[in-house]
């Protein structure tokens, strides 16, 4: 009798072994969902692609770029099709005039697969996009085919909830402002600058205090007599609140402990205005900066030729661009950023040039017109990969860039000395979107392009910031 129990144990298993392979494929019979959608969530992006046979994949894209009009002409796209076998059809519209060709692509109902910076142009909103069934909601979809950009998104907590909508809901894909691979908010761009070359032929330090300032704007004005040691804005104010925040005031509303302030209405800012008062009676500003209009940029035709000598300004416009498009001669000509000037050694510099507080950047939809939304939303989650991120920002190792022992990046002869084009066009011309690309928004790009000359590289890149009274502070 022990026999046959045996038996028929054994007979069972037998048959339950046989009905399970026995399943045929496509059965709606699962025993362990939770577990395959565990094994979903699991699956990398990169152990999906490339794909055996070719898909192709359609985008609305806007693009700036002077000399390319198919991204897909740039290496870094070429290159990304050879990782996924997925051939991206650009439907490119310029910045200028996106918002109304957006409009016209709406109404029309033809939508491509993927639509990029929606939240800057659908009216309404992202949720009114599923709303109207224009965009796919992926609340259920990004954790399962997004493994890379969920990870990052949840990496902080103010990305994760800026990546969500009220409700909870992921409607979206955004770019992440980053450093490279790891999340970062914005850095600062724009500043003060000074003629450098000056400053070391004069002996001179870098001017930190207001009492710096007033030392190096005289020696200017005395030694290389400049008709504007000192451009500044038609309104007297800089972007950045330069000078004025020396005084512990800024340019319009600003919060102390809670209490709301207006920057005219504090003493400090009387205290600027005395200040620039006697610099232009002592002729250290410029005499027609009314008419000038030195805002961001100073006009070439000073700051090229020696009829100035310091000026707020970008950092893409370096001493480089200035000799590039022949706005200087002057071999030794060098723009170093500053930070903003403080009232005394050792005081903290602020800034009040608001930049992005938010490391989300850019919204990207999946449209109901999508056939294939797992593949869109794994090519989207392609450009959260590092190796993805390094050659759209900086085209082909060994061949445009290099990566340095530090682990920094330097870009070659090939981008910095182009004989035609200055560095970030070079890139332009044929290696990567550069900053318009999707995914991570690569602050990091910026660095390389102006490691050897352009002056925020020490002053600006790299620093430390944090946000106080709801202004920028920015520490050397």
């Amino acid at each position: 009798m022990k026999k046959s129990i045996v038996w028929v144990l054994v007979l069972v298993l037998v048959s339950g072994l046989l009905t399970g392979c026995g399943k045929k494929e496509g059965s709606t019979d699962q025993a362990a969902p939770e577990e395959t959608e565990n094994q979903q969530e699991a699956t990398a992006t990169r152990d999906f692609f490339p794909l055996a046979e070719k898909k192709e994949l359609s985008i609305w894209y806007y693009f700036d770029n002077d000399y390319v009009t198919d991204p897909n002409d740039l290496y870094a796209i070429q290159w990304l099709e050879e990782q996924t076998n997925v051939h991206i059809t650009f439907q490119t519209v310029t910045p200028q005039e996106a918002s109304e060709k957006f409009g016209l692509m709406l109404a029309s109902g033809d939508y491509p697969d993927i639509l990029r910076a929606c939240n800057g142009y659908y009216p309404g909103g992202l949720q009114k996009a599923v709303r109207e069934g224009v965009a796919v909601d992926l609340t259920d979809l990004i954790p399962k085919y997004m493994p890379n950009y969920q990870r990052i998104r949840t990496s902080d907590p103010i990305l994760e909830r800026d990546t969500k909508t009220d409700d909870g809901k992921l409607v979206s894909i955004w770019s992440v402002a980053s450093n490279r691979t790891t999340p970062q908010g914005e850095m600062m761009w724009m500043g003060i600058a000074v003629r450098r070359d000056w400053l070391e032929e004069l002996n001179l330090p870098i001017p930190v205090t207001i009492a710096d300032w007033d030392t190096t704007l005289r020696a200017f004005k005395e030694q290389y007599q400049c008709e504007a040691p000192l451009m500044i804005p038609p309104n007297g104010l800089y972007s950045t609140g330069s000078f004025l925040t020396a005084f512990g005031v800024f340019p319009a509303w600003y919060q102390v402990d809670g209490k709301v302030l207006y920057g005219p209405m504090q003493d400090g800012y009387k205290e600027y205005l005395e200040l620039m008062a006697g610099w232009y009676a002592d002729g250290l500003i410029d005499p027609n900066f009314v008419t000038n209009n030195a805002t961001v940029v100073p006009p070439a035709e000073y700051m090229g030729t020696g009829r100035a000598g310091a000026s707020e300004n970008i950092w893409n416009f370096a001493a480089d661009t200035y000799k590039t498009y022949g706005y200087t001669q002057e071999e030794d000509f060098y723009l170093q950023a500053v930070t903003n000037p403080v009232m005394n050694e050792g005081d903290m510099p602020e800034n009040s040039f608001i930049t992005a507080s938010s490391l989300a950047k850019e919204a990207h939809v999946i449209t109901t017109n999508c056939e294939d939304v797992e593949l869109a939303l794994r090519w989207m989650d392609m450009w959260y990969e590092e190796d993805v991120m390094m050659t759209t920002s900086y085209g082909k190792e060994g061949e445009t860039y290099v990566i340095n022992e530090d682990g920094s990046v330097s870009f070659t002869d090939l981008i910095m000395k182009d004989p035609e084009y200055t560095p970030q066009d070079a890139l332009k011309v044929k290696w990567t979107p550069g900053t318009s690309n999707m995914g991570l928004f690569n602050w990091g790009y910026f660095e390389p392009l102006y490691s050897n000359s352009n002056p925020f590289r020490q002053n600006i890149s790299g620093r430390k910031i944090r946000w106080k009274r709801r202004c920028l502070t920015v520490f050397p």
